[in-house]
C-alpha cells in the first residue's frame, strides 16, 4: 500500500471488497476525455478532477463527498514521503481530538501535534482526574525574562492556589488556545510556543517564595515543576512546545488550610514587579475565580468537607492503581524542603544500611553534602562501602561501638 492509498483510508474512504484498495498506477486508462483531463500529474488536479478519479475506482459516493468538503487536493495525497517520517505520514491535516499526556509521570516520552485539539477546560471532577486551563501564551513567550517570568508565575500561581483551595489535581497548559475568537483557532486548539531558555520558566517559579509568604513549601509540593513537551509541525521545521505544569494537593499537605496568594504583575509604569493585593481563588467551572465576601463564612466551614473528600478520593486511588511512590522525588523534596537547592545552613545525619556496587558508583551527590554524622550498620563499610568512598574525599573521625562500651566497674550517674 503507497503513501496515496494511506491517505485514503485515513480520510475515511474504505474499499468495496476484499481486503486491501490496490491500484498499480494512479494514471486511469485512456477511454474518453475524462482520461485525458485526468493524464496531467495529479500535482495538478482539482477538487473535482480528484472526485472524478475516485469514481473510475467505484469509491462510495459519500465517500467522495467527505473528501471533497474537506477540499483535500492531490498534491495532498500525493505528499513526497521523502520528506516526511512514518510518524509523519500518519498525521491527517484535520483538527482531530487529542488527550493530553499522562498526569504527573516522570519519564514519559510525549509528543503534541500541532492543530490537534484537547478536549475542552474543565472543573473539579473527582478530585483525582485533574481540572485543565489553557494559556495561548503566545504574546508573553516573546517578553523579556523578568516579563515572561511575572506573566508565568502569575497564571501558574492563580492557577495552583485554586486547585489546592478545592483539593483538585490539575494541569495548566501553555501553547493551548484558550479562546474561541483567535481568528482561525478554536478551543483547545495545540499550537506551542518557542522556547528560547526552559530555565526562565523552571526559574520563574522561585515566586512562589513571595507569592506565598507563609505557606511556600505547601506550595512548592503541589506545584510539579514545568515540564515541555515537543510540537510536531509537519509544514514547518521550527521547534515550538507546550509547557505544562501539574498541581498535586495532596490531602497529607493542604489538610486544614486555606490558601492566599500575592500574584505578581510587572508595571510597566513603575517599571518592576509589583504584587496584587492577598486573594483567596477557588476553581469554579473552568475558571479560577476569587472567593467573593458573601462565600467567605461558607468556604471557611467547608474545608473538613473537602478535606474528607480529597482524602476518600486518595484512598480509592491507590485502591484502583497500582502503587509506584516516586521514591527520588520524595527523597529530594526532603533534602531541598521543596527548594531547587540544598541550603548552605543545612547539615545532614545519615543513617545507612550496606550499599550495592551499583549505588556506590551513585553517590557524588551524597559526597557533596554538608555531614554531620553517619550512623553506618554496614561492617565491611570501611573495607568496601560508603565509609571507604567517603574516605577517598574527605577526613572523618571515626567511632564505634566499642569506644562507647562501659566497663563493670563503671556507673552512670
Amino acid at each position: 500500500m503507497d503513501v496515496r492509498h494511506r491517505r485514503l483510508l485515513q480520510r475515511g474512504l474504505k474499499q468495496q471488497n476484499g481486503p486491501t484498495l490496490s491500484f498499480t498506477s494512479i494514471y486511469p486508462r485512456r477511454k474518453d476525455t475524462m482520461a485525458d483531463n485526468l493524464m496531467q500529474s495529479p500535482e495538478n488536479w482539482t477538487e473535482s478532477q480528484v472526485s472524478t478519479w475516485l469514481r473510475t475506482l467505484c469509491v462510495k459516493e459519500q465517500y467522495i463527498k467527505k473528501l471533497f468538503e474537506e477540499e483535500v487536493h492531490a498534491r495532498d495525497k500525493c505528499a513526497s514521503e521523502e520528506s516526511q517520517t512514518p510518524q509523519q505520514q500518519c498525521i491527517l491535516t484535520s483538527k482531530e481530538d487529542c488527550k493530553p499526556r499522562p498526569f504527573d509521570q516522570e519519564g514519559i516520552d510525549f509528543i503534541y501535534v500541532k492543530h490537534r485539539v484537547l478536549q475542552p477546560e474543565s472543573g473539579a471532577f473527582d478530585l483525582i482526574s485533574p481540572c485543565h486551563e489553557f494559556k495561548s501564551f503566545a504574546i508573553a513567550a516573546e517578553l523579556d525574562r523578568t516579563r515572561l517570568q511575572a506573566k508565568f508565575a502569575k497564571e501558574v500561581l492563580k492557577f495552583a492556589t485554586g486547585c489546592m483551595n478545592i483539593r483538585s489535581n490539575g494541569t495548566i497548559h501553555f501553547g493551548v488556545m484558550d479562546s474561541k475568537e483567535d481568528t482561525g483557532y478554536v478551543h483547545g486548539e495545540i499550537v506551542g510556543i518557542p522556547i528560547k531558555d526552559k530555565d526562565i520558566y523552571v526559574d520563574a517559579l522561585d515566586y512562589i517564595e513571595k507569592c506565598f509568604p507563609t505557606d511556600k513549601e505547601h506550595a512548592r509540593h503541589c506545584v510539579r515543576p514545568p515540564r515541555f513537551f515537543e510540537v510536531m509541525d509537519r509544514e514547518s521545521t521550527a521547534k515550538n512546545y507546550v509547557v505544562e505544569v501539574d498541581i498535586v494537593p495532596s490531602v497529607n499537605i493542604v489538610k486544614g488550610k486555606v490558601y492566599a496568594v500575592l500574584l505578581p504583575n510587572f508595571n510597566e509604569a513603575a517599571n518592576k514587579v509589583q504584587y496584587e493585593k492577598k486573594a483567596i481563588l477557588r476553581r469554579v467551572g473552568s475558571k479560577t475565580e476569587p472567593v467573593s465576601d458573601s462565600d467567605f463564612s461558607d468556604f471557611f466551614q467547608r474545608v473538613k468537607e473537602r478535606d474528607a473528600q480529597r482524602e476518600e478520593a486518595e484512598k480509592t486511588q491507590v485502591l484502583s492503581t497500582p502503587f509506584c511512590q516516586d521514591l527520588g522525588r520524595k527523597l529530594t523534596m526532603l533534602i531541598t524542603s521543596g527548594k531547587k537547592f540544598i541550603e548552605n545552613d543545612k547539615w545532614f545525619i545519615f543513617i545507612t544500611n550496606k550499599f550495592k556496587p551499583d549505588d556506590l558508583s551513585n553517590i557524588e551527590w551524597l559526597l557533596n553534602m554538608k555531614i554531620l554524622s553517619v550512623f553506618d550498620f554496614d561492617p565491611d563499610s570501611k573495607i568496601s562501602g560508603l565509609c571507604s568512598k567517603y574516605l577517598e574525599h574527605h577526613a572523618a573521625n571515626m567511632h564505634s561501638l566499642q569506644s562507647y562500651r562501659i566497663s563493670r566497674d563503671r556507673r552512670i550517674k
